[in-house]
């Protein structure tokens, strides 16, 4: 990892950057946003991964479009960089303005569905979007951490469903900043720090702005931005619970298995920074229409450790699927449910479950139970441990 005492090196690189040929901003200049440092956001990217900034009191208006913010070139396996500028044809705005560079959001959901909420400053020592300004800093070393994906991400998590409505669970969103204390941004100057917190953006409110729906092909990432997305008229109560309606898209004579433009129904929501709705979906699940070959889970293991048994299984479509249920086989005590629901990822994916011995009341046997969004479930072979 670079360290941010290397700054004056990394100057140099940045002329090199803004040397490049963008569509200025209304001001005419090149203004980066990226990863200046080369440190990244530690997020599963085996899937696409979706990436959206805004400017924070201007959320509709400044945004970064159907910008590319993380293109191909700058990614590894679980490494995810910005690397953009505000000057490219597909940004909207601008977010420099007389009193300097504004306060941006970042916005990004990974594979898994997790992701990083993040507010950077271009206000800084170099005067750009300097992403790493967010990210933890050791002021002995000169180390920047990478920011890890998570799973209060503002992504719903499904509790049950109907056929038209599902009902969900929002955790309490994490946000990142540049305002934080041990990070690049806070940090003294003296020390490698850019001095990025200069607008006070120490303890801003944080919340779910709104939840939104959208009907788009499934297994793809959807667009994120929040004009694309119908709001619903669900609300979250105080436990952070809704129950939302939702249309099934009619993929009749389809089949949704092996077609592409088989519909799914999306829902996700939005962030509200001091009772400014952002402009786009920060979280968002996957709720699929009608299918005609059901995914079930795939090469389902499990074995003993310290008095838990650990599970593990794949799919390799999740068209239709809702997520899944453990259920333990005991012949005295029939079949009977272990934990809550495991949320589908949307794409076929990996899955890990850990499972107390205790909870098992005797039972050597489990099976991954699919739970589709039309109430009908699917199950694997019973694996034994």
């Amino acid at each position: 990892m670079k360290k941010a005492l290397a700054v004056l090196t990394v100057l140099g690189a940045c002329g090199l950057y803004g040397s490049q040929v963008f569509a200025a901003c209304p001001t005419g200049v090149s203004l980066p946003m990226y990863h200046f440092l080369d440190s990244y956001f530690a997020c599963d990217n085996s899937k696409p991964v979706s990436a959206f900034a805004y400017q924070v009191t201007a959320p509709t208006t400044v945004h970064s479009g159907t910008e590319n913010l993380t293109p191909a070139a700058f990614q590894g396996p679980g490494v995810v960089r910005i690397n953009s500028d505000w000057g490219n044809p597909l940004m909207v705005g601008c977010p420099q303005g007389a009193g300097g560079n504004a306060r941006l959001m970042l916005v990004v959901q990974a594979s898994d569905g997790t992701g990083v909420i993040a507010s950077i400053s271009g206000n800084n020592l170099i005067g750009l979007y300097a992403v790493e300004t967010a990210h933890p800093y050791n002021t002995d070393t000169g180390e920047i951490t990478p920011l890890p994906c998570v799973a209060n991400n503002g992504r719903p998590r499904l509790n049950s469903f109907t056929t038209n409505t599902v009902d969900i669970h929002v955790d309490p969103i994490q946000l990142y900043t540049d305002c934080l204390p041990g990070t690049l941004g806070t940090a003294d100057p003296a020390l490698g720090g850019l001095d990025s917190c200069l607008d006070g953006f120490t303890s801003p409110a944080v919340g779910i702005g709104g939840i939104y729906t959208r009907s788009e092909a499934c297994g793809t990432k959807p667009d994120v931005r929040r004009a694309s997305w119908v709001r619903s008229t669900a609300t979250l109560d105080a436990g952070g619970n809704a129950t939302v309606p939702y249309t099934k898209p009619d993929n009749t004579g389809k089949t949704c298995a092996t077609d592409p433009t088989c519909l799914c129904a999306f829902i996700g929501t939005t962030t509200s920074i001091d009772g400014v709705e952002g402009g786009s979906i920060n979280g968002f699940i996957q709720v699929a229409g009608s299918l005609a070959a059901p995914p079930t889970a795939e090469n389902v293991r499990a074995a003993t450790d310290s008095g838990k048994v650990k599970l593990s299984w794949s799919t390799s479509n999740e068209v239709g699927l809702a997520g899944f249920r453990l259920i333990a086989v005991s012949k005295n005590k029939g079949q009977f449910e272990i934990g809550s629901l495991v949320a589908a990822k949307g794409s076929s994916s990996s899955y890990t479950a850990e499972v107390r011995m205790g909870d098992l009341k005797g039972s050597r046997s489990i099976i991954i139970r699919s739970v589709l969004t039309d109430g009908t479930t699917v199950d694997a072979a019973p694996v034994n441990f």
